[in-house]
């Protein structure tokens, strides 16, 4: 029996749940993208805000140009009842999805699930409308397909927190997507990808984790010299500036740290959450709720640990 979805990776158990569907889409639609708090990101493609007699609201970005598959994300979470929620669509290319993600590669695996073959049997389709419009010998271009006709893969990423969400989906397939970038797009993308902040970066690495693909994050990050929020307080060394940080920024920053194995600005930031506390520790140390970010109990046995020094 088919699964319906590829397994996640490993989670902590308060991580939410991620599902993935392959559709055909309908016609996209409109409204005005929420303001974001952080700069915008490189896109290199083109948005779009369509309108439809549904009524539905929809923001579209390009990120390869001749990408054969459609990202969307509902944003369920938080819209005024009189409307439609918002959807997001991102077009991409299924090779550097595969390529670049075992998840995706897993999932688009025509031997393996069923979205994979539903996904062929589209491409497959389009291939052949395509050899078609050549054999007619009309003289006329290719076409390009219309983007409502390419096969659709619908996210539901529970697990990210709602801050930020879209530009970190956006931001991840924009670095699964860096193989059809020149070298000078490439640094403009790392130059930008530097300066951003810590809680937009702690996503990415939270999304990286729910889709297996930490090590191109990785990657991405050492090789664009990535600043951990560096710009404002210096982390290399314990000062009373990095009392002043609160107690999420720290949180972040130390997660951020571990995954880019950057050990001194860990040690230094552990070092202030011992010395502030948390609010976590008032009672005990415990996992927070479920849906917390995984920054706020900290892997590895780590937070027990600074319960136990912070008790001492």
């Amino acid at each position: 029996m088919d699964s319906e979805y590829p397994p996640l990776p490993s989670a902590p158990k308060a991580a939410g749940a991620s599902k993935v569907l392959l559709s055909r889409d309908a016609t996209p639609t409109s409204s005005q993208s929420p303001a974001s708090e952080e700069p915008p990101l490189i896109t290199n493609g083109s948005q779009s805000v369509d309108a439809a007699s549904t009524g539905s609201r929809l923001i579209y970005k390009v990120i390869s140009k001749n990408g054969d598959v459609i990202i969307e994300y509902t944003d369920e979470d938080e819209h005024p009842s009189r409307l439609p929620p918002m959807r997001y669509q991102w077009q991409v290319s299924s090779d550097d999805l595969t390529k670049n993600s075992p998840y995706f590669a897993a999932l688009l695996d025509p031997n393996k699930f069923f979205e994979g073959r539903t996904f062929m049997e589209r491409k497959a389709e389009l291939s052949r409308q395509s050899e078609l419009q050549a054999r007619s010998g009309d003289g006329k271009p290719p076409r390009d397909v219309p983007r409502n006709d390419l096969p659709t893969v619908k996210l539901n990423v529970d697990r990210l927190p709602r801050k930020h969400r879209m530009d970190v989906i956006g931001l991840f397939l924009k670095i699964l997507s860096l193989d059809f970038l020149d070298d000078s797009e490439k640094g403009r993308f790392e130059g930008e990808l530097q300066r951003q902040s810590p809680s937009l970066i702690a996503g990415l690495i939270e999304i990286a984790d729910l889709f297996n693909s930490p090590h191109i994050v990785r990657e991405t990050l050492k090789r664009s010299g990535y600043a951990l929020g560096k710009g404002k307080v210096p982390l290399s060394k314990f000062s009373s500036a990095l009392l002043k940080l609160n107690e999420e920024r720290i949180r972040q920053i130390i997660f951020i740290a571990m995954f880019l194995e950057e050990h001194t600005i860990f040690q230094i930031l552990t070092h202030t959450l011992i010395v502030l506390g948390s609010k976590s520790w008032v009672n005990e140390v415990c996992a927070p709720d479920p849906g917390s970010p995984r920054w706020w109990y900290l892997p590895d046995g780590l937070e027990g640990n600074f319960g136990v020094d912070a008790q001492e």
